[in-house]
């Protein structure tokens, strides 16, 4: 009785695997997950190169595996087991009680050296003033409550001693203590990597000064919640839904100075948002159209203000409204879509009066693009 029971276990599954294959090879395939928020995997086409080199088998494998039948109810199943078992990590993303966060395992001194050259090099070509801002991860403000067995780097270290080695050439505009006294308030989002907009108003405010300007205070803006249904990155890569969602705000100005005109990809717009994202798992892109953008105008209504230039990540897309209220024109370049070849085509540094580098840490620490800078004449 109990082999034939086991043949019967077998049986059934096989079955069910021969069910969940079957459902896969006739629904229809999606090319880009919302969920996650990625393109998934086309079918490959068979050579007998790509046989013998086992890469048409590799391919294969991740097609399946993007498109396997119930894929995302699967795989909340195993991590819900995972998460009752004690495990508290998935693709990297750490589930705490009431957030997620990516601890920052690694450093690569190698790159961050080449980007502090770079940058010093940008400071000696250029009469424009050069300040640099690398604010934390939530990882690096919620430190304490990441338990010691998981590797993350102490940030607010590692951010002091990146700022040592920038020339007097450079300012420095260090927000990890506001970030960090604030912390119990809503700083960054529970379920994606990126600041809140709040979060970057206070780095805004502690830093401004440094630039040479007075703060707009909290009291100068109308705060609009236009949404309260965001599930960001870290949801896409873990698939948890545990966590309550988070809000996207817009601060207003009350009266002063607003975007007149935004040039992305030569298209011109009236508005720094782009409301069309709200309805998408992408809401973060309501900012500034799309963080991969390569170059982002901005010309504001304030008559004869000096001109910045901004090299960033995707960190700056909720702060750069902020600097309206100083700037009359605003140029943010995302070095990642730039080829190294047009950089001199790209920049004029000469052009602006102020340059700010903004990368989050976890960007500073990985991103091989800002050497790029090197290349300028």
């Amino acid at each position: 009785m109990k082999t034939a029971m086991k043949y019967v276990s077998v049986l059934l599954f096989f079955v069910m695997m021969a069910v969940f294959l079957l459902i896969t090879i006739i629904r229809q395939k999606d090319e880009f997950s919302e969920n996650e928020n990625r393109s998934l995997a086309q079918a490959p086409n068979f050579s007998v190169s790509s046989f013998f080199d086992e890469s048409f088998m590799k391919d294969t494998d991740k097609y399946i595996s993007d498109h396997f039948a119930f894929r995302n109810s699967l795989e909340s199943v195993k991590l819900n087991s995972d998460l009752l078992m004690g495990k508290k990590e998935e693709n990297g993303v750490l589930i705490l009680h009431n957030r997620m966060v990516e601890p920052v395992t690694k450093v690569d001194n190698d790159i961050v050296s080449a980007s502090v050259e770079a940058i010093n090099h940008l400071a000696e070509i250029t009469d424009a003033s050069v300040y640099v801002m690398i604010p934390p991860t939530a990882a690096g403000v919620y430190y304490e409550d990441i338990p010691k067995y998981y590797l993350n780097t102490d940030q607010k270290k590692a951010i002091d001693d990146i700022y040592y080695r920038f020339s007097d050439k450079v300012t420095t505009l260090n927000v990890f203590p506001k970030l960090y006294s604030s912390r119990d308030e809503y700083v960054y989002y529970r379920n994606d990597h990126h600041w809140t907009s709040y979060g970057a108003y206070l780095a805004y405010n502690a830093a401004i000064r440094k630039m040479g300007y007075n703060p707009t205070p909290m009291s100068s803006y109308d705060i609009e919640h236009v949404n309260s249904n965001f599930y960001g990155t870290f949801n896409s890569r873990t698939l948890y839904n545990g966590i309550a969602p988070d809000m996207i705000d817009v601060f207003h100005p009350k009266t002063g100075i607003d975007a007149a005109e935004v040039t992305i990809g030569g298209e011109s717009y009236n508005s720094m948002y782009f409301s069309q994202y709200l309805e998408k798992k992408d809401k973060y892109s309501f900012y500034l159209n799309n963080a991969m953008e390569p170059i982002v105008n901005i010309k504001t209504n304030l008559q004869d203000g000096e001109k910045l230039l901004v090299i960033k990540d995707s960190y700056a897309q909720c702060f750069i409204p902020f600097l309206t209220q100083h700037f009359s024109e605003i140029t943010a370049v995302d070095l990642r879509s730039i080829s190294p070849f047009d950089i001199n085509n790209s920049i004029d540094a000469d052009y602006y009066d102020k340059i700010l580098v903004l990368y989050s840490f976890s960007g500073f620490a990985s991103d091989t693009d800002l050497k790029k800078l090197s290349l300028l004449e």
